[in-house]
């Protein structure tokens, strides 16, 4: 029998080396140690009938055959079903010596049959059913009763390894159907564990986006709310004050202050309207955004602000998330810093937007940030979305707040 392109070996690189005890592969459960207890097995059998079939042969010799099939066997199972050709030779080897072993004493043939777990483990296609009827062969003449046997009834030893060949190889075929069947089975089960997976990926990420969805439209409703009530109400104070005229010095005095309390709540009012306000990017491209939030930013804080751009605009998937860090540290600006100019400048580079908010307040130590959670807030904004944030400053020389995030 000749290794040619229908003798299929199992080479897959996927598959781990084997040892004595290791699962047989595609041979089905046979434990290793099966195939040589058969052997031991079948060669006791024999040495104990040896007077009805081969009354000359000693007892040493069936020791020696012993010896040579388990050596044989530790060879096989170790590296001859993962040699390629050797393990195509090893067969047919094999297969003449469980003939020659069958000729000897017809019992031999409880041990041949061990030949179908090997073929099937190494052959597919048409060399399997060779394989198989060269195993059929040995397990044919042990059933017809040896050598003497087969020669008293050739057509019966014929029919008897047709009918071998037939019924290992229906079985092998079934075997293999069922491991296709349950690989086929297994593999549809990773799929739909790998199609959960995502779908539960996908069910965080939506509610994750309805989380944040809310939050805007909370922050948007407070803001209009502080708009209409509060501003409001505190520029009704401070028209009021301003139309007193009839008052003494004293009253006039106080009346001050109250004004001068009032248009700072005013401002703070105004202030917190802006820093609660989302930012939108439906109906224009993150520069004109950032433009317009720089601008009513600037108005409402009472602090020069301008943008600068750097490089073509272009589109990214995390515009939202630097509109939302701008406002952010915006705010930031307008709450601690005591700046007087703020810039903002958006920068396009090759595989990244960046994004620089620089104010020329009393800045502070980075590395002992006031309390809040406008730092940290954008930090876990920028990490979600594969970016990062840079803080430079030094008490008394401003501040500068870096984010980047990738195209």
């Amino acid at each position: 029998m000749e290794s040619s392109g229908a003798t299929a070996m199992d080479a897959s690189p996927d598959r781990p080396r084997s040892t004595w005890r290791a699962d047989p592969g595609p041979g089905g459960p046979l434990p290793r140690l099966l195939p040589a207890a058969m052997l031991v097995a079948a060669t006791c059998l024999c040495a104990g009938t040896a007077d009805l079939f081969t009354p000359e042969l000693p007892l040493g010799a069936y020791l020696a055959i012993a010896g040579a099939g388990l050596l044989y066997r530790w060879w096989w199972e170790v590296r001859g079903v993962h040699s390629g050709a050797g393990a195509v030779l090893g067969f047919v080897g094999h297969s003449l010596a469980c003939v020659g072993l069958v000729m000897l004493n017809p019992l031999y043939g409880f041990y041949a049959f061990v030949g179908y777990f090997d073929a099937v483990r190494i052959f597919t296609g048409p060399a399997l059913w060779l394989a198989i009827a060269a195993v059929a062969s040995a397990t044919g003449l042990s059933q017809s009763g040896g050598t003497t046997g087969a020669w008293a009834s050739p057509p019966m030893f014929v029919l008897i390894v047709v009918v071998n060949v037939a019924l290992s190889g229906t079985m092998i075929m079934v075997e293999k159907r069922r491991e296709e069947a349950v690989t086929r089975r297994e593999e549809a089960v990773r799929r739909l564990e790998a199609a959960l997976a995502e779908n539960a990926a996908l069910q965080a990420q939506l509610v994750g986006q309805a989380r944040e969805s809310g939050v805007l439209e909370e922050r948007a409703r407070l803001s209009r709310e502080i708009h209409d009530t509060v501003a409001q109400g505190l520029v009704g104070v401070i028209t009021q004050l301003g139309a007193i005229e009839s008052a003494g010095a004293a009253d006039r005095v106080r009346i001050e202050r109250a004004g001068r309390a009032a248009r700072d709540s005013l401002a703070e009012a105004r202030r917190a309207v802006a820093a609660l306000a989302s930012p939108h990017l439906d109906d224009a491209d993150l520069p004109t955004a950032l433009s317009r939030l720089v601008r009513r930013w600037g108005e409402a804080a009472g602090i020069e602000g301008r943008l600068v751009l750097d490089g073509p605009p272009r589109e990214s998937a995390h515009d939202a998330d630097l509109l939302r860090i701008a406002q952010e540290a915006l705010a930031n600006v307008a709450r601690h810093s005591g700046a007087r100019r703020t810039t903002v400048t958006l920068t396009y580079v090759a595989d990244e937007v960046r994004l620089d908010v620089r104010d020329d307040g009393h800045g502070f130590d980075p590395d002992a940030p006031a309390a809040g959670r406008g730092l940290p807030g954008m930090r876990e904004r920028l990490r979600a979305a594969g970016g990062a944030l840079v803080v430079e400053s030094r008490p008394g020389e401003g501040c500068v707040v870096s984010a980047a995030v990738p195209t």
